[in-house]
């Protein structure tokens, strides 16, 4: 059984994204470098195993198991896959482990930065963004007159508390998502996660919305179910339409294999 991910870790993750859209520069990003970690090892994972994991920890770590770089990348500039261009094809398909600790309990904002420093050291990463017309969607109502059965207009904001037990309810697993006082941003962000490309929001709704969406996962197809975005006409009664949009994105200039610890 799938343990479901919290509403308000999905929206404690998509608020904490806005940081990272400073960081556009027409060359290399420079990382401050005083922002580093105590200690931090990283090493080859030869395990041939295909699962692996990335994510903070108690007391000031990140830990990654069997990760490739590219992963350790996206983690780090808080990137979306289809936000990250460029590089060799080993940085897909070689695994690494690491374990990095860094001094005291920083936040986790404060983390990524080190971990950005962390690979420019031990891997040469370099990298910029820029922005480039890339294959993306547009997010617009089916009727102006009314919303699907999936979609309601909420009486509370859980992006501004997330301490009304409401907002609690809410919960994202692969195949089934459940809005609980989210704005449209975060409605859009949350497709935009599913379907892995850019969403352009036309939809002009305002103010806060409860909601649930199922759908059968590309990964693991559920027979009874319809495929995202037939589920997004059905039960949301939106629609989603390929269109060319403009987004930053990060290129790698430069990578190698990871140097000894």
């Amino acid at each position: 059984m799938r343990r479901p991910v919290s509403l308000k870790m999905v929206l404690f993750v998509l608020a904490a994204m806005s940081p990272r859209f400073a960081l556009k520069a027409q060359g290399p990003v420079v990382t401050n470098q005083k922002l580093s970690f105590e200690v931090a090892s990283v090493k080859p994972n030869e395990s041939l195993d295909s699962r692996g994991m990335i994510g903070p920890r108690p007391g000031g770590r990140i830990a990654a198991t069997n990760v490739p770089a590219r992963l350790l990348i996206t983690f780090a500039y808080h990137l979306k896959p289809y936000e990250l261009s460029g590089g060799p094809a080993w940085i897909a398909a070689d695994r690494f482990d690491m374990d990095a600790k860094a001094l005291g309990d920083p936040p986790i904002e404060q983390l990524r930065t080190m971990l950005q420093a962390l690979l420019a050291e031990r891997f040469q990463l370099v990298i910029h963004s820029e922005t480039r017309q890339i294959d993306g969607f547009v997010l617009a109502r089916m009727r102006p007159d009314r919303l699907g059965p999936g979609l309601h207009q909420a009486d509370l904001d859980c992006s501004k508390s997330f301490t009304e037990a409401p907002c609690r309810d809410g919960f994202y697993t692969p195949g089934h998502v459940k809005f609980v006082g989210m704005p449209m941003l975060y409605v859009v962000e949350t497709l935009s996660s599913i379907i892995s490309g850019p969403i352009l929001d036309e939809t002009k709704l305002t103010g806060a919305f409860d909601g649930e969406l199922q759908w059968s996962p590309d990964a693991t197809p559920l027979p009874d179910l319809p495929g995202i975005f037939t589920a997004i006409q059905e039960q949301l009664e939106l629609k989603v339409q390929p269109k060319k949009v403009a987004s930053e994105v990060f290129v790698i200039d430069h990578i190698e294999h990871p140097t000894p610890n």
